[in-house]
């Protein structure tokens, strides 16, 4: 990406032609699954309410608000990264609940889409 897309081009991360309005929301642990086609990303976003910043990833129908821990790692995807996962080139693979010391938290396990 050249210093002038920088400036001139567009800092969505999510990709053009969905609306975040209409999208269905659901929390992560509401949609676990083992197996089957994965979630194929086009995009996500980050807000910052009562309980901090969060992130929703966004499919092309669903919102999908998924923990916290997923903040810091999504925001150190470079700009070419970014468009890659608008693209279509990432998705989630499986959706499970994973005990911890503080009680059951949902795993994301991603998966690179070619």
């Amino acid at each position: 990406m050249g210093l002038a897309n920088k400036v001139n081009g567009s800092n969505s991360t999510v990709a053009a032609g969905i609306d975040t309005k209409k999208l269905e929301y659901v929390k992560a642990k509401e949609i676990c699954f083992e197996d089957g086609d994965p979630l194929i990303l086009r995009g996500f976003f980050f807000q910052t309410g009562k309980y901090g910043e969060s992130i929703t990833l966004v499919t092309d129908k669903l919102g999908i608000n998924a923990p916290d821990r997923y903040v810091a790692k999504f925001k150190e995807f470079t700009p070419d990264e970014v468009e890659q996962i608008k693209a279509g080139k990432m998705g989630i693979s499986r959706i499970f609940m994973y005990e911890t010391p503080n009680g059951e938290t949902p795993m994301l396990e991603f998966v690179d889409i070619e």
